[in-house]
């Protein structure tokens, strides 16, 4: 079997090598989890996770701009598996190589008053049983769906949503989630993605076109606000910049 390998010391693939020999099937198969799970917490030490022991107080705001101008986007993830987890690690790293300021965090740790000060907001999020959110995300479930939640008019947001479509209600956590940030005002930034027991391909054209829509938003902003300016220091001048990402 030939196997294309990641950049390692010379030495290593022979390692591995006598290293699997070595070991039953069984064992590989736990070896392959541990092995995840290092992995999973490597990226997470890259990013600027928010973890319950370093939560930012409820009402404070998230950085609205990164030091280079890129909004800082403020990812919340609800899994049961993993797997959304693991789509939010993979976007907050794709989105820090691009300039973004990111807070990644889980729905379980969230403090929902806090929503109201985001800007930029994407929810990973996946549905558990028939049509429930997973338990790490009910709380927030519960509260964007209550008469305590704030009108989000200056919040754009985008959702991806992971399922099983021999399930039902395929998706439909993320879907209540998508249709209640509309209602409570939040602007898309690209329309929900509903993505099935095999996602990553859907999971990274969503981060794709997501980080993308993000990255134009600033640069509508800087049209507008020049425009503006200039209409107003001289209505007969209309200036216009378009910036090529």
């Amino acid at each position: 079997m030939n196997v294309s390998l990641p950049p390692f010391a010379e030495t290593a693939p022979e390692l591995f090598k006598q290293i699997a020999e070595q070991l039953s099937a069984e064992q590989l198969l736990w070896l392959s989890g541990y092995s995840y799970g290092l992995s999973v917490a490597k990226q997470a030490a890259l990013l600027q996770v928010v973890s319950p022991q370093t939560s930012l107080p409820q009402n404070a705001p998230t950085q609205e701009l990164s030091t280079n101008g890129l909004p800082t986007l403020t990812m919340l993830y609800g899994t049961h598996t993993g797997n959304s987890k693991r789509v939010a690690l993979r976007t907050a790293e794709r989105a820090q190589e691009q300039g973004f300021g990111v807070v990644l965090e889980d729905m379980r740790d969230y403090a929902p008053k806090r929503l109201k000060q985001e800007r930029y907001v994407l929810l990973i999020v996946s549905t558990h049983g028939e049509g429930e959110p997973p338990m790490a995300a009910e709380d927030f479930y519960k509260y964007i769906h209550s008469p305590r939640a704030p009108k989000l008019v200056d919040t754009r947001f985008s959702v991806l949503a992971l399922g099983d479509k021999s399930y039902l209600h395929f998706c439909k956590t993320g879907a209540d989630m998508d249709a209640q940030l509309e209602n409570l005002g939040a602007m898309r930034l690209v329309p929900r993605v509903d993505c099935d027991v095999d996602f990553d391909d859907d999971a990274e054209r969503w981060i794709t076109s997501v980080l993308k829509a993000a990255a134009n938003t600033i640069n509508e902003n800087i049209n507008k606000t020049i425009n503006k300016t200039t209409n107003t220091a001289n209505p007969a001048i209309n200036l216009s910049i378009t910036h090529i990402l």
